[in-house]
C-alpha cells in the first residue's frame, strides 16, 4: 500500500462545496484497521441550508500523481438534516 492524501468535502448534485475542505494524510502503518482511523470535523457553510433534508455526497478526492488533477477516490451519498435551533439557543 502507498499512502495517499485525500481531500474531503460535502458536495451537492450539481457539484457546489458546501462544507470546508479538510486534507488527510493517509500513511498509517499500524496493522490493526482501528488504529487507522483519522477523525475528521467539517463545518458546513450557510449555503447548506438551502440543501436541508436533500440527498447530498460526501466526496473524498486524490491528486493524481504528477499533476493537479483531482479524481473521486470514494464518495457517500447523505441525507443532510440541519437542526431547526444551534445548540447554543436558551
Amino acid at each position: 500500500l502507498h499512502p495517499r492524501e485525500i481531500q474531503v468535502g460535502v458536495y451537492t448534485s450539481d457539484g457546489k462545496i458546501i462544507s470546508d475542505m479538510k486534507t488527510c494524510q493517509c500513511d498509517s502503518k499500524e496493522d490493526e484497521a482501528r488504529l487507522r482511523e483519522t477523525p475528521i470535523d467539517l463545518v458546513l457553510s450557510h449555503s447548506a441550508d438551502e440543501y436541508n433534508n436533500q440527498m447530498v455526497e460526501l466526496r473524498l478526492t486524490s491528486r493524481v500523481s504528477g499533476s493537479n488533477h483531482e479524481v473521486t477516490y470514494k464518495s457517500h451519498p447523505i441525507k443532510l438534516q440541519k437542526p431547526f435551533a444551534s445548540d447554543f439557543d436558551v
